[in-house]
């Protein structure tokens, strides 16, 4: 999550544990364990750079919303805890 916080494209086997994770799986580029790396990498170097810069964009905006759902989420736990 942080490469994509930090608007890097990301590239992780179906097998990650993130995939499992439907708010940041959006923002990555999911390939198969068993397959090789480079068409994969061949595909995103051939995409445009503005196309690029648009999955970067996502992958970040994926990413942020994940992480402040999370501290709403912490943040009413606590409150709930705190106030019972």
């Amino acid at each position: 999550a942080e490469a994509m916080a930090r608007q890097r494209l990301v590239v992780v086997s179906d097998q990650c544990g993130i995939v499992d994770w439907p708010e940041l799986a959006a923002g990555l580029e999911i390939m198969d364990v068993n397959a090789p790396l480079a068409p994969t990498l061949e595909k995103l170097a051939r995409l445009a750079p503005e196309k690029r810069a648009e999955k970067r964009e996502m992958a970040r905006n994926h990413c942020l919303n994940f992480v402040e759902n999370t501290i709403s989420d912490w943040h009413r736990a606590l409150f709930d805890i705190a106030t019972s």
